[in-house]
């Protein structure tokens, strides 16, 4: 009998990612993992609001507020980049840092102008100044008011280019050197950087502290 677990997200790729994950480690009939995408009714609910200071604060966050919404186990995510000479910002602001900044550049989209904003911030870091890290946190709930909640966590560490390297990936992948594939995330294929990412080592966490358990 399979189990359903609900992802704080509507976002396909991402469903797409951690039914992959899932597959890794417990038969695919195991578990039915779905979206919010995935109940018509939750259309035009409102959204959690995120106003954690922390990566962790902010999945409790969503995870308590899906279950709450679809009265079933939840799963959430929260990550960001953080870089060690700028206090480990952008941090829990990763996807909105122009905006925090109050940067513009016109012709650029979201992602392209979050991190053109990091490069200036940082132009005058020298080389060996400019590690950085990203972070993932998950959190899996079992009902709405779930007082023991698993919380795992995750991080690959890099350091920041002094320009966009690579066509690959999504958000600052194309200006996070590696350390363990030697070049940028955009750089690297799907399958590489999934071995390495901060979000599969935060679901090898998940699993170490529960997850089969929590399935059985």
């Amino acid at each position: 009998m399979s189990k359903t677990i609900v992802l704080a997200t509507s976002n396909q790729g991402k469903l797409a990612e951690f039914k992959e994950l899932f597959a890794s480690v417990t038969a695919e009939q195991e578990v039915d993992l779905k979206s919010f995408a995935d109940f018509p009714e939750l259309k035009g609910a409102p959204e959690p609001v995120e106003d954690a200071c922390s990566f962790i604060g902010n999945a409790l966050i969503k995870a308590y507020h899906g279950a709450a919404l679809t009265g079933l186990p939840t799963l959430a995510d929260d990550s960001g980049l953080c870089v060690d000479a700028l206090n480990s910002a952008p941090g829990v602001y990763s996807a909105r840092f122009a905006q925090q900044e109050n940067f513009t550049q016109p012709g650029l989209g979201k992602e392209a102008l979050n991190y053109t904003c990091l490069l200036e911030k940082m132009a005058g870091i020298n080389d060996e100044q400019r590690q950085a890290h990203f972070y993932c946190c998950l959190v899996l709930v079992r009902f709405p008011n779930d007082p023991e909640p698993l919380i795992a966590v995750g991080k690959c560490h890099g350091s920041i280019t002094r320009q966009a390297l690579g066509e690959h990936g999504h958000g600052y992948d194309p200006v996070f050197f590696s350390t363990d594939l030697g070049k940028t995330f955009a750089q690297a294929n799907m399958l590489e950087k999934n071995q390495v990412s901060h979000r599969t080592l935060a679901f090898k966490d998940l699993i170490s502290r529960g997850l089969k358990d929590f399935l059985s």
